[in-house]
């Protein structure tokens, strides 16, 4: 018998450093303002990987005090009653795996033996990387009052200036061995902005926008090299060339405050996105023997476009009698139609953008006075695509799922205040698959969910 230890190391440093001016103005244009950001991060990750087989001290081909264990002492069943009885399918229902305190129990090392950490193999140092991001912003922005006609306008004009700098230090594989890489990455860009708002009536705003935004990649997924499970031939591996999500949007909303307490609201929204972040299996040769490993990565998408409309309500039912002049109730739905351009292989398929589900639903009834708080949510979200490379490079989604949750606290005064919340209180689960609801890839249940505690605000 051989045990295994495996070790992870990971330090993530975030240093920024931020400086912001106004200055009033008169007339139409009410102020500039103006500023400068700053940002350095650094992660940095190794992964080490130690197998007792015959440590020092022992004779060779001496058999080492656990090789003698005998396996009914440490093999159990899976320690749950149950597991999947919600689920159809003809799949395994319960499972061996070790009880490692009677492992150890009857394990009694030899006096003198010293297990040494090995030289980190080259599986380990594909899997280590440090990876720096420095980011430098600069920005204006105009606001400004007046009247088109007699009709009552705001609203701002904006620039942001970025710049950032990208480090990707890692190991390679090269003919078998891991030999260390770098990599460095600089893009920069401009992103104006413009909002409007056109006072309709005393109680209707239409609401105009239009902005390029940027969003960056995770250090992780700029890390050169890999993580891999040989016994899989499969894993997972960063891409310092990664280009940072870009795309111009577009929204138009009419808001209407029909009462002092209480909304209805309505927005229309398209983006154009030019490059998107998302995942693709590659299959290559990653430690020189042989061996063809199905390596999960990102990769830039070719484009795609996000249209759909939001509808929200909220009211506070002021006009009842105390103490129930505090509930009040929330409510949106939000439907998204996506497409967008993906690469498998040497094919390009059309599906909806990751992680946006068609149908969106959120329902809240709550009760705020006297230092109580009271919410009860009700959250709803319709099948949406995960992953357009999953198993076996098939399209993976997730199935809809709902959840209940609920919220309480109470203020004893300015400072201090205690709470409780309960989440998935009615136990939903959440469903993978590929292609289709029936062919199931996995599930993942995490049961209700209590917390207590209290706040203190200085």
């Amino acid at each position: 018998m051989t045990l295994q230890s495996f070790a992870r190391t990971s330090d993530d440093e975030d240093t920024s450093f931020q400086v912001d001016f106004t200055r009033e103005l008169s007339g139409a244009f009410t102020a500039v303002r103006f500023g400068l950001k700053y940002r350095d991060r650094e992660r940095d990750f190794a992964r080490f990987t130690r197998n007792f087989g015959n440590p020092a001290g022992y004779a060779d081909g001496a058999v080492w005090p656990g090789e003698t264990i005998d396996p009914s002492l440490h093999l159990t069943n899976l320690p749950i009653d149950g597991y999947m009885s919600g689920f159809g399918g003809d799949f395994r229902r319960q499972w061996i795996y070790f009880d490692y305190d009677a492992v150890w129990d009857n394990y009694t090392p030899l006096e003198g033996a010293l297990f040494l950490y090995p030289p980190r193999d080259p599986a380990d140092l594909l899997g280590s990387f440090v990876v720096g991001e420095s980011i430098t912003n600069a920005y204006v922005r105009l606001d400004f009052e007046s009247e088109w006609g007699n009709l009552p306008v705001s609203g701002n004009f904006g620039l942001r200036y970025y710049d950032t700098d990208q480090d990707s230090d890692g190991y390679a594989n090269v003919g078998g061995s891991a030999e260390p890489v770098s990599f460095t990455k600089n893009y920069d860009g401009v992103l104006p902005s413009v909002n409007l708002a056109f006072d309709l009536n005393e109680d209707l705003i239409l609401r105009l926008a239009a902005s390029r935004v940027i969003t960056r990649p995770t250090l992780t997924s700029i890390a050169p090299g890999f993580t891999i499970e040989p016994s899989q031939l499969a894993g997972r591996g960063g891409n310092p060339f990664l280009e940072p999500f870009e795309a111009d949007q577009f929204d138009v909303s009419l808001e209407w405050y029909f009462r002092p307490d209480a909304a209805l609201t309505f927005a229309l929204f398209h983006k154009d996105i030019f490059k998107f972040i998302t995942s693709e299996t590659v299959q290559i040769e990653v430690l020189g023997d042989g061996d063809i490993y199905n390596i999960d990565t990102r990769v830039n998408g070719k484009g795609a476009t996000i249209n759909g409309f939001e509808i929200a309500y909220q009211q506070v039912f002021t006009d009842l009698p105390a103490p129930f002049d505090g509930l009040g109730v929330q409510a949106n739905y939000t439907y998204i139609d996506s497409d967008a351009k993906f690469t498998i292989g040497n094919t390009t398929v059309t599906n909806s953008v990751e992680g946006l589900s068609p149908d969106n639903l959120n329902l809240v009834a709550f009760y705020e006075k006297a230092g109580v708080e009271f919410r009860l949510g009700y959250n709803y979200r319709s099948d949406y695509l995960s992953d357009i490379s999953g198993p076996l490079g098939n399209p993976q989604n997730v199935a809809s799922y709902k959840s209940v949750d609920i919220h309480t606290s109470y203020a004893i005064n300015d400072n201090f205040s205690i709470f409780a919340e309960a989440l998935n209180v009615t136990d939903e689960h959440l469903e993978r698959y590929t292609v289709v609801p029936s062919r199931l890839t996995g599930v993942e249940v995490w049961g209700k969910r209590y917390f207590f505690g209290f706040r203190y605000t200085m």
